[in-house]
């Protein structure tokens, strides 16, 4: 999620080295307008606990509500975390295709104002 802004001040654009990678599955949304802030749509990226609660319809389980402790690594460019999760990135209408005991890390990085990636 990267968000720009109009403003001269040039900030650096945070590097993507996994979307050249034949083993990641590269996922890129047509471009939407909004009612909300940048601060809003960031902080409901990185905040995985509504997942059962708001995503139940689409991908998450609302019996699957507990998000395993991580920790916040702080880096030369803002914010590093990683996590086992065994919230599904499947869609409900792709759930056959999930491997039984799925779980895969997560892993965000944060860039400072406004971009975030999710690997």
């Amino acid at each position: 999620m990267v968000w720009t802004s109009s403003a001269s001040d040039e900030e650096d654009i945070p590097e993507l080295p996994a979307w050249e990678d034949e083993g990641y599955l590269n996922i890129l949304p047509p471009s939407i307008d909004i009612a909300g802030s940048a601060g809003r749509q960031m902080e409901g990226f990185l905040d995985v606990s509504h997942f059962a609660w708001v995503h139940s319809e689409s991908f998450a389980d609302r019996n699957n509500q507990i998000v395993p402790s991580y920790k916040v690594d702080k880096t030369e460019y803002g914010l590093h975390v990683e996590y086992l999760s065994s919230v599904s990135n499947y869609g409900k209408g792709m759930k056959h295709l999930e491997p039984a005991n799925f779980e895969w890390l997560r892993v965000f990085d944060i860039f400072p104002p406004l971009a975030a990636r999710l690997t």
